[in-house]
């Protein structure tokens, strides 16, 4: 039985409502819903019960040695209830036969009023009744047309209704013959493809010997409560009904390829299962519109689209097929992305099937067809066990020549080979009962390398991802931006109806959905360029002492790049980046609230979806500014908002760690520049900024005052940093520098946002600054949005970076208004 329905979005955990389009052929259950929550279905668990159906309070199965089972389905307001029978064979000729050997066997009044479907797994009959008298009736005339040996049906007119529909079923091969073979279609049979058998009574009689035994029929009864009662209390009784005997759902056990020309989906791909609550969720998950999966197929060619999502019942499980279709306009596959995709939807596949729930919600979707004689032939369906294939099988179809999809094999397996060799290491750690899960994502390029005339593209682009994801899922995504370190941090907690394994799985994809999915809503890049433009101080003097020392390279100083550079970025310039970045050597830490298998799971999804896309990683590029000569320069402005002020930039090779404690010490009250300037005439005033990543930086002070005392405070300022470079810290000042760094360090701590980029640099060699062992790994580098901050990779000693600091090394600017 085929059900195949439109795609809705339904609420959970209520009872499902599907609009049905339609019967076709085979037990097939078309899933396109919303995903349920789910418990893993191992490999190598014991069959499922007699009845996928039989862990609902609705559903009773009647069950007697040497007679077919029973299943009665309690359901309220059909227009009448119905009853259906389900007889299983081996092929697709021996079903078309069979129906038509039912058909002589009804008179024409009573096989007007059936339901009658076949595929290549048997036949079902169904139709409405009126109470459970014609149940009943209907389940006697079933048996009595199996059990009476053939004679006087085998008329001319049956071999002739016969010979047409073995003749139509050499042009019915919608799908590959493997993917077809694993959904029951009735062309998929090698003896309907192949030379056909000799048609004789012989034939017919042997054909109804071997389905005509108990364990390969079943019959079902859909209806109110108080028949299923009364049938419980007076069930039908079966007569003269041979043993059961040996037999098997005719299944291939080997993984088979198969190529189409110019027929078929561009990929197909089943997976033959024993446990067939775990295949209908499966395609249900897979079916929803906002399944990762059409995101994963997007980041790999966005000319995509999931065609079709089929479940069909077997007599032993179940098969679950998904088909995908391209854009006939596009150029063609490489065979390198071909592999990729077929990748793809075996690992999703996979993850599906071990996902699913295998409780009363997927047996309720079985149960889902508004019409009464489709849930009936279900409720059969569902009962017939066979012995089928201990393990998964997975059977794989593809457009092109026998040669290519060969070649196409080889492929696939060199694909996960590669996937393998170019894993992200995911640092993993458990803190049990916090309130969340965390999973940080980072490349040590940071945004260091990037040109003045794209300065700010990476924090952009970053940006723009979290804002464009929006918190689908109910995962928060915030961007980690730095000068050395750049990513996303995603984070959520845990649903009321899911496991720690599912909470892992649907934090990683998402963030990977994120980083690799659709493309960037232009709207949303326009906004956080617009946004980042008005957070940036846009005084001259800052820009020009900032391009100064960076020379060439301000987004080494200043991550979110300046109001000329920014204005130029588009949101192609993101898309580019967002590649660049999965390229790069990046790294992971899964901070899980319940357990490391949480992160066992996270690591494995995360390297599934990005791995593909990492085909030519790349190092970081090694960025060494080299500022101009130490000197002054003077600019003038006739702008009313422009301040006058002078600003001294100083280069050097050092940590922000070191930069940071400087200018805290500078800007602290009573510190350095209050105590220097406090005798200057007028207002004056001065303020240290640091700016840069671990490797290096800048020291920007920004001096103010009048006119008159403008020189005076410029030469206080810069008499302080030549003290500094001269060895000035005293003892005190390096016991107030550990204060404030512990200080920092604790707050830090408390923050899980700390904590997970603290674990990120875990692995760094920090070398001693006269600081605590444990103070040494709170140095930060500024991120965009504030909150994350980044230890350094090395820090130089402490006297290294004062000499920094001497006279001859200060890039002044001076601004003043033009008069």
């Amino acid at each position: 039985m085929v059900f195949q329905r439109q795609s809705q979005t339904l609420p959970l955990p209520a009872v499902k409502k599907f609009i049905w389009l339609g019967f076709c052929l085979g037990g097939i259950v078309s899933c396109q819903t919303q995903p349920q929550s789910a418990k893993s279905a191992a490999p190598g668990k014991p069959p499922e019960p007699a009845s996928v159906l039989s862990t609902l309070a609705e559903v009773i199965t009647l069950e007697a040695p040497a007679t077919p089972s029973v299943q009665l389905v309690r359901r309220s307001g059909d227009p009448r209830p119905a009853v259906a029978a389900v007889i299983a064979t081996t092929s697709s000729e021996d079903s078309l036969l069979l129906a038509e050997l039912l058909r002589a066997r009804f008179n024409a009044d009573d096989w007007g009023s059936l339901q009658v479907q076949r595929s290549a797994l048997g036949v079902a009959l169904s139709r409405e009744v009126t109470d459970g008298e014609g149940a009943k009736e209907f389940y006697q005339q079933v048996g009595d047309a199996l059990l009476t040996p053939v004679d006087r049906e085998f008329t001319k007119s049956l071999r002739q209704r016969f010979a047409l529909q073995r003749k139509a079923l050499k042009n019915h091969q919608a799908l590959p013959q493997n993917i077809a073979a694993c959904l029951g279609e009735l062309s998929a049979t090698e003896a309907a493809q192949g030379k056909p058998k000799q048609l004789s009574k012989k034939r017919l009689e042997k054909l109804r010997v071997d389905v005509a035994v108990p364990n390969r029929v079943a019959f079902s009864f859909v209806g109110p409560s108080k028949v299923v009662e009364q049938m419980q209390e007076a069930p039908p009784q079966f007569e003269d009904w041979p043993a059961p005997q040996e037999w098997s759902d005719p299944t291939p056990r080997r993984e088979t390829w198969s190529s189409s020309q110019n027929q078929g989906p561009a990929f197909a791909l089943a997976v033959r299962t024993n446990h067939a609550t775990a295949a209908v969720e499966a395609a249900e998950k897979i079916g929803h519109p906002e399944h990762p999966l059409r995101q994963r197929l997007h980041s790999l060619r966005s000319d995509l689209e999931i065609e079709k999502v089929e479940a069909i019942l077997r007599p032993s499980g179940a098969c679950f097929a998904i088909s995908i279709e391209k854009d006939p306009a596009r150029a063609d596959f490489t065979k390198e992305q071909a592999a990729q995709v077929m990748l793809a939807l075996r690992q999703e596949m996979q993850l599906s099937l071990r996902e699913a729930d295998l409780q009363t919600a997927s047996a309720q979707a079985l149960m889902a067809p508004e019409r009464a004689l489709d849930a009936s032939t279900i409720a059969a369906w569902s009962t017939l066990r066979a012995p089928g294939p201990e393990r998964p099988y997975f059977f794989a179809a593809t457009r092109g020549s026998a040669r290519e999809v060969e070649d196409l094999n080889d492929r696939l397996n060199l694909a996960k080979k590669r996937l393998e060799s170019q894993r992200i290491p995911v640092e993993l750690s458990a803190e049990e009962g916090q309130g969340e899960s965390w999973l940080l994502l980072g490349s040590p390029c940071g945004t260091r390398a990037e040109s003045d005339a794209e300065a700010g593209l990476r924090a952009l682009t970053m940006m723009s991802i979290a804002r464009d994801f929006g918190g689908k899922d109910d995962v928060s995504l915030e961007p980690w931006i730095g000068p050395r370190s750049i990513g996303l941090l995603a984070h959520t907690p845990r649903r009321m109806s899911e496991t720690a394994e599912q909470q892992a799985l649907r934090l990683t994809r998402s963030l990977a959905a994120a980083l690799a999915g659709k493309a960037l809503d232009g709207r949303d890049v326009a906004a956080i360029r617009d946004n980042l433009i008005e957070r940036i101080d846009s005084q001259p003097g800052k820009e020009l002492i900032i391009s100064l020392v960076g020379s060439g390279h301000i987004a080494a100083l200043t991550p979110q790049g300046t109001e000329r550079s920014l204005a130029r970025l588009s949101t192609w310039d993101a898309e580019r980046a967002r590649a660049e970045f999965i390229a790069e050597p990046l790294r992971a830490v899964f901070v899980s609230n319940q357990s490391l298998a949480q992160g066992e799971i996270a690591a494995q999804a995360l390297n599934d979806w990005l791995g593909p896309l990492r085909q030519a990683p790349r190092e970081c590029e090694r960025v060494q500014p080299e500022p101009v000569a130490p000197g002054v320069w003077h600019q003038e402005t006739v702008s009313e908002t422009v301040e006058p002020e002078v600003w001294i930039g100083i280069w050097t090779p050092a940590p922000a760690i070191l930069g940071r404690a400087t200018a805290w010490l500078l800007n602290r009250p009573g510190g350095y520049f209050e105590n220097a300037l406090a005798k200057t005439p007028g207002q004056s005033s001065a303020q240290a900024q640091w700016l840069g990543g671990s490797e290096f930086g800048g020291l920007f002070i920004k001096v103010r005052s009048s006119d008159a005392a403008a020189e005076e405070a410029l030469a206080q300022v810069r008499g302080v940093l030549q003290r500094l470079s001269e060895g000035a810290l005293t003892p005190q000042n390096l016991e107030i520098i550990r204060a404030e760094e512990r200080r920092r360090e604790f707050l830090l701590a408390r923050s899980a946002r700390g904590r997970i980029v603290e674990k990120y640099f875990s692995g760094s060699q920090v070398a001693s600054v006269g600081l605590p062992k444990n103070e040494q790994a709170a140095g930060a580098e500024a991120p965009l949005p504030p909150g994350l901050v980044a230890p350094p990779r090395t820090v130089p000693t402490r006297r290294g970076f004062d000499r920094s600091c001497a006279k001859e090394r200060h890039l002044i600017v001076k601004t003043t208004r033009r008069k």
